[in-house]
This record gives structure tokens, C-alpha cells and sequence, in this order.
């Protein structure tokens, strides 16, 4: 049996990473927003030449990638000499997922952008869990890591017939 790698993205990814990029998309809060594969692409192509800003990870298990995070350096809005990475998604296969395999993948995943981030010199990793897809196991996931909540990621969606409540 293959085991699970994880390493950056090169070029020869981009068709299975956009590939799994727009499942999570279509299954997250925001599917009824279409899927830019520009501004994919866009992002994608951060990681490949701006790696010293933009991490992409991908696990794989033997050719398949089974999941991926997207991942950039900066800092605090308002504090000085702090730096900061931000993860804006991992997003690991729905036929995975639900499976040991891939809280395997997903832990891989954390465990590398934690090394990058050290690397980088930052201070601080947060992970943004913005999807809506399934928060309680996100949740259960990072709380199992030692993580904390910093708060709570709320959403409305706004339409001419109801608008936001409140």
C-alpha cells in the first residue's frame, strides 16, 4: 500500500488541485457564487512563484492527490513585527474524507504548513474554517490538535427577497 506524502505543489498539479478546489467549492456556503477558475489559477500560481508569501501543499496517496491547502505569510492587522500565516483552506476529497484516511491527510497537511510557517519565521498559524461544509468536525478536528477558538465565522447569505436578519 502507497503511503500518504505530502509536498508543495508544482505545475503538473494544477488540473487535480483545481479539480478538488471546485468540489469543496461546490459543496461549501458559497457554491451559488460561480467557480473563477481565473482567480484559481491566479492563486495557484502564487504558491509556484511567490513561495517565499504563498504556501500550496498537496497529499497524495501513490498519483492521487487526495487533498490540498492554500496558505499565506503576513502579519497582524494592527501589530508591528509579527508575522503571521493565514490558511484559507484544506480541502481534502469528499470520497476521502469521511474516512480514517482523511483526517490522516488533513493532520499532514497541518503538520506542514505548521514547518512552513516555523521556517517563516512566524508567530502564529491561523486556520480559517469559512466553508460551512461540515463545521462540527472541523471543529472536533483542531480542538483534538490543541487548538483554540478565536471566536466564530458567521455568514449570511443576501438575497432581494429577504436580505440579512437582524
Amino acid at each position: 500500500m502507497s503511503k500518504l506524502r505530502v509536498e508543495r505543489v508544482v505545475e503538473a498539479d494544477r488540473g487535480q488541485i483545481c479539480d478538488l478546489a471546485r468540489l469543496a467549492h461546490e459543496e461549501s456556503f458559497f457554491a451559488d457564487i460561480a467557480f473563477s477558475e481565473a482567480k484559481f489559477f491566479k492563486a495557484f500560481d502564487n504558491t509556484l512563484y511567490e513561495s517565499d508569501t504563498y504556501l500550496g501543499l498537496k497529499v497524495s496517496l501513490g498519483d492521487e492527490i487526495i487533498g490540498f491547502c492554500y496558505a499565506l505569510l503576513g502579519g497582524y492587522y494592527i501589530g508591528a513585527n509579527a508575522k503571521v500565516v493565514t490558511v484559507i483552506t484544506i480541502a481534502i476529497a469528499p470520497a476521502t474524507r469521511s474516512r480514517i484516511l482523511g483526517g490522516k491527510a488533513a493532520l499532514r497537511l497541518t503538520h506542514g504548513v505548521e514547518i512552513w510557517a516555523k521556517g517563516m519565521g512566524a508567530a502564529y498559524v491561523l486556520y480559517h474554517a469559512t466553508s460551512g461544509t461540515n463545521p462540527i468536525s472541523s471543529d472536533r478536528f483542531f480542538r483534538k490538535l490543541g487548538m483554540m477558538t478565536l471566536g466564530g465565522n458567521y455568514g449570511v447569505r443576501l438575497n432581494s427577497e429577504s436580505g440579512a436578519s437582524g
